[in-house]
């Protein structure tokens, strides 16, 4: 039980949709409900309405979250680590403007209130969720090496190959379906020569998740598979980046 991220929390349906229970937030514990799924919601003690009352834009992505969510722990590992926005109010506010920081592909710009800052959050995190989503594919169905501890701003991942190759992938925030990702190889020479011509003929296709089109571009497969070469299963990503890496940037727009 202790290997557990929140042993408090158990479901109360058959369908494991709706969970009851506990959860810590600055060393208070809170009773929570959760459903997951398209009807998901957030329901607690008046304590957890009030706190989520503070911080609206908060409260709004918790439940985009929960919309999109079909795994009560990543969740709740999600929710633990959320920090929205940080602002720094002078002693002079509101005559002296707010400082603002936030972990967002872009930086803040053109603010001089309060309301200013949060508006602008709120519509950036409303613009950029499908980044938000194709970064948090790769993070779960790919082997990433780095960053160690990703955040919402980095739109960049070192992912592991095997035979002591990984690559590096840039998605484009703006675009992050549309357009075919930067690529960057890390390799034995005869392996990254291998690797860029898989990626060059490759096709990128946005009705499918970033890992999908790795996947497929790469002949790659998550589990031991005889018709194809596996790259990620090897057990040598230790070694990924080698003294004789070669690189290889592709940047194409599918028409």
């Amino acid at each position: 039980m202790n290997n557990v991220p929140f042993p408090l929390i158990l479901p109360i349906d058959d369908e494991h949709q709706i969970y009851k229970g506990y959860i810590p937030i600055k060393n208070i514990e809170y009773e929570i409900q959760v459903q997951l799924g398209p009807e998901g919601y957030l329901n607690g003690q008046e304590n957890l309405t009030n706190l989520l009352k503070k911080y609206p834009q908060t409260k709004d992505a918790i439940e985009m979250k929960l919309h999109q969510a079909t795994d009560i722990m990543l969740f709740l590992n999600e929710l633990k680590e959320l920090i929205v926005v940080h602002i720094h109010l002078h002693n002079s506010y509101p005559f002296v403007s707010p400082k603002a920081e936030w972990d967002l592909p872009i930086p803040i710009s053109n603010y001089t209130t309060l309301a200013n800052v949060l508006v602008q959050h709120r519509a950036l995190v409303d613009k950029y969720q499908t980044f938000f989503d194709c970064m948090d594919d790769l993070d779960r169905h790919m082997r990433v090496l780095e960053p160690d501890k990703p955040k919402r701003s980095d739109a960049w991942r070192r992912i592991a190959l095997g035979h002591h190759c990984s690559l590096e992938i840039q998605i484009n925030a703006e675009f992050p379906l549309d357009i075919k990702p930067k690529i960057r190889f890390f390799g034995t020479a005869n392996r990254v020569k291998d690797l860029q011509a898989k990626w060059k003929a490759s096709k990128w296709n946005r009705d499918l998740p970033p890992h999908q089109n790795l996947l497929g571009s790469f002949q790659l497969v998550n589990s031991s598979d005889d018709t194809q070469e596996d790259y990620t299963t090897t057990g040598d990503i230790d070694c990924a980046i080698c003294p004789v890496a070669e690189d290889f940037t592709i940047n194409a727009c599918m028409k």
